[in-house]
């Protein structure tokens, strides 16, 4: 158990993995049968593709997290393997970044359409890269400076930063999402908003109490903690 939970390919891990596996499917099904049954054109405007690139931003953070923590057991190691290639790119700008920052773009357009009575002044197909952007250079930094080891853990002195990242969009998002909580919207836009917050924040939160336990658990051999934290 203890070589399981820190190499992977744990029965808890397989079990985690079919979990994830139909919660991606409820999404695909939430998110296309509007369309499919009820016959609902698609939007040409960047409401539709900003819901589709959620969608794919979601698929990569789970395939990141699957790929970076060893969820399937290989026996052999391969270059697409890469801790660099999932837990950083695939997990930062393609993943968790991309997700929060189509939710800020989100929100901002909903705030000066709703609260400031205009357009916004950017457009989303120019300010979703924008806000990408600290992703990607912190990608690219650690890149270069290649701080993970073989397990794709990096020291205290690196996942703070990171996570600091992570923190502030979640901080930004509910920043703008404050400003808009006393309009009134026909559907559940604000819901929606405020579930991402709600499970971003837990995601932060869960991700550094496992962090400050994995080391412990790893030094006292204790299997059941490390299965835990996976």
């Amino acid at each position: 158990m203890a070589a399981c939970a820190s190499k992977g390919g744990c029965p808890s891990d397989y079990v985690a993995l079919s979990a994830a596996v139909v919660s991606v499917i409820l999404l695909l099904l939430k998110a296309t049968l509007p369309y499919m049954i009820h016959k609902i054109p698609r939007s040409k405007g960047s409401s539709f593709w900003l819901v589709a690139i959620q969608v794919i931003a979601s698929l990569n953070l789970l395939l990141s997290i699957v790929m970076a923590l060893n969820f399937l057991k290989f026996r052999k190691r391969h270059w697409w393997r890469s801790c660099y290639l999932w837990a950083v790119w695939i997990e930062g700008p393609l993943g968790f970044g991309l997700l929060l920052s189509c939710r800020i773009t989100q929100i901002y357009q909903l705030y000066y359409i709703f609260v400031k009575r205009r357009l916004p002044p950017i457009r989303s197909y120019i300010f979703l890269p924008l806000i990408l952007l600290p992703w990607i250079a912190c990608a690219a930094f650690i890149q270069i400076r290649k701080p993970l080891n073989y397990r794709c853990h990096m020291g205290t002195l690196w996942i703070i930063p990171v996570m600091g990242l992570h923190a502030l969009y979640v901080v930004a998002l509910v920043a703008f999402t404050g400003a808009v909580h006393h309009v009134e919207f026909r559907f559940h836009e604000l819901k929606d908003l405020w579930r991402g917050i709600l499970v971003s924040s837990a995601s932060i939160g869960l991700f550094l109490s496992i962090f400050f336990v994995w080391p412990l658990s790893l030094h006292a051999s204790l299997s059941s903690c490390m299965c835990l934290g996976r």
